[in-house]
């Protein structure tokens, strides 16, 4: 159960105790002001323990990083600053994530982190390998099924290289896959924009979710923007 759900029958129920406790007798009284404060602690203890899971866990467990852009374009899996590729496709990491299906995915990932376009906003130029390119080169290429192809003639632009056939034997060495490439691709962007931010920040912004949301990252969006500072909660992801 999602903790909006649980925080909506949390306060339907106080509700209904207040209207308990407006009766007269003593023992509803006593009755209402018992189960009020029993919910309100049990609510504490749940926020309680579930920040000190994020707390612990967040840094230690292997996540999930996907880039969605009206489907799943990209991935890498992180521990720490080692990220490696998902061993999953963008194609069954989109049909789990489309459908909710959070449940086999927490068997090897502790959180899957969903990067959004607006993630990237504030990046202008990236450098990637030994060239530097520009955001929107950089995002054409994350959301092409021939991510290779597009790479190659973006290098090839910048070279002027005349020997194609070298330079695809050069991309094709590094990147196996066009996943390969885009996953080595998402961390530099992504090391990139929380360079200049936070995550806390950016998922109070909205650009980052974390999935399944838990009661942590349900206050962490929800808090005014005025009060997020990356200085003062630091999720090292």
């Amino acid at each position: 159960m999602s903790p909006q759900l649980i925080i909506i029958f949390i306060l339907f129920g106080v509700l209904v105790l207040s209207v308990l406790f407006s009766f007269s007798r003593r023992s509803l009284k006593v009755l209402a002001f018992v189960m009020i404060t029993g919910v309100i602690s049990g609510m504490a203890v749940w926020g309680v323990l579930d920040l000190n899971d994020v707390s612990h866990r967040f840094a230690k467990q292997p996540k999930l990083y996907v880039f969605e852009d009206f489907g799943v374009h990209a991935a890498f899996a992180g521990l720490g600053r080692v990220y490696t590729i998902p061993e999953e496709s963008t194609v069954q990491l989109r049909a789990q994530i489309e459908a909710g299906d959070f449940s086999s995915l927490g068997k090897r990932y502790y959180k899957v982190v969903v990067l959004k376009p607006e993630l990237f906003g504030s990046l202008t130029d990236v450098r990637f390998g030994e060239d530097v390119f520009s955001k929107h080169e950089l995002l054409s290429i994350l959301r092409s099924p021939a991510a290779k192809q597009e790479y190659f003639r973006a290098v090839q632009r910048k070279k002027s290289v005349r020997d194609s056939e070298q330079l695809m034997l050069a991309v094709n060495s590094a990147f196996q896959t066009n996943e390969a490439l885009k996953s080595a691709l998402l961390v530099v962007l992504y090391n990139a924009a929380i360079g200049r931010s936070s995550l806390f920040a950016e998922i109070n912004k909205g650009a980052v979710d974390v999935r399944p949301v838990s009661f942590t990252f349900f206050v962490i969006e929800n808090l005014p923007s005025q009060l997020v500072r990356g200085d003062y909660f630091e999720l090292n992801g």
